[in-house]
């Protein structure tokens, strides 16, 4: 597969190239130990020695025999990489239990799906989906032509070309239990379709998730370096302020308030009082974002996150977002019952 995908061609079929690129994406020791996990739970057979296969060989026999295992693998490693989300909530806090059926999901698939066709601008789209306790999940795969780059082989030392197909992958999570849909994707354009596909399908109404606030920084502003704690979330032992901004919202004042650490070790939280001090004085009243260092009991280093009001959420790759969402919930960050809290 691996020396296929050095020499791919133009007259190679469109559906065997795809084949080809999530084979190869899915070569890796993550989806290894994903694919053992799939066989165990779901009680498939990889022969008499399952230890001796490869990442290879397991990404094969279940794209060729296990269809529908390969694709949960796929979708569910490509969605724990990007971790910056545009957040909304339903406000009426209606159940999806009843909604969430293999027709609506499928009806879902289908509305993005054609929506991007719509749009001319990618060569092909997939829009892949996994259903989980908590809600619904999709991945939406598209991709370029195929471009070209020249190499040198390190077998041969001589210049060949290699063709690839550069793709991209927005994510739309439904989470049941909160109503929070959770978006990562590049462009307004596309995270207002989402949005609006998302209503239309399921309630018939594409307004459903407005664009209300569902993050806020008021308790850093209030509080002080009481906001910052790790109580309440077992998970987390402690909470540092790293970079704070604010700037004036009513487009006439360019001051700004930027607070960025110096060392490696550095906590803004005690200096909060003065800095809010400092910024009434200068009329500013808008938190343009707030940068922490979260650090989890069962990871060494720290995690990095952002919060962007009113809606972004951007959390450091292979971080335990949901653990990251109860403590910003826990502290005021994330808005459970929207408000005019600013």
């Amino acid at each position: 597969v691996h020396n296929l995908t050095l020499t791919l061609t133009n007259q190679l079929p469109r559906a065997l190239v795809e084949a080809f690129t999530e084979v190869v994406a899915l070569t890796t020791p993550k989806a290894h130990e994903e694919f053992i996990r799939l066989a165990k739970v779901n009680h498939i057979d990889l022969g008499e020695k399952p230890d001796r296969l490869t990442s290879a060989d397991l990404a094969i026999l279940f794209y060729c025999r296990h269809r529908p295992f390969f694709m949960m693998a796929f979708v569910g490693l490509e969605t724990a990489k990007p971790q910056a989300f545009d957040e909304f909530f339903d406000c009426n806090r209606a159940s999806l239990s009843e909604k969430a059926t293999p027709e609506q999901v499928e009806k879902l698939r289908l509305r993005i799906l054609r929506w991007w066709l719509e749009q001319k601008r990618a060569q092909f789209t997939e829009v892949l989906v996994v259903q989980e306790e908590k809600g619904v999940k999709f991945l939406v795969v598209r991709a370029d032509a195929a471009k070209s780059l020249s190499v040198i082989d390190p077998e041969t030392l001589k210049r060949e070309q290699v063709q690839f197909i550069p793709d991209k992958h927005d994510i739309i999570e439904y989470d049941e239990r909160s109503g929070r849909l959770s978006i990562h994707t590049s462009y307004p354009r596309d995270i207002n379709a989402y949005r609006s596909i998302m209503g239309e399908v399921f309630w018939s109404d594409p307004e459903r998730y407005k664009e209300t606030r569902a993050y806020t920084c008021a308790p850093l502003v209030r509080d002080g370096a009481a906001s910052l704690t790790a109580k309440g979330v077992p998970e987390v032992e402690s909470v540092r302020l790293t970079e704070f901004q604010m700037s004036a919202d009513d487009g006439v004042n360019d001051a700004v308030l930027h607070l960025k650490k110096r060392k490696r070790d550095a906590d803004w939280a005690p200096h909060l009082p003065a800095a809010i001090e400092t910024a009434n004085a200068m009329e500013l009243n808008q938190v343009d974002y707030v940068k922490l260092a979260v650090k989890l009991v069962n990871r060494k280093n720290a995690i990095k996150v952002e919060i962007h009001p009113p809606r972004k959420l951007s959390v450091e790759r292979g971080a335990q977002v949901e653990v990251i969402r109860r403590l910003l919930r826990e502290r005021g960050f994330l808005i459970p019952v929207f408000s005019d809290a600013s």
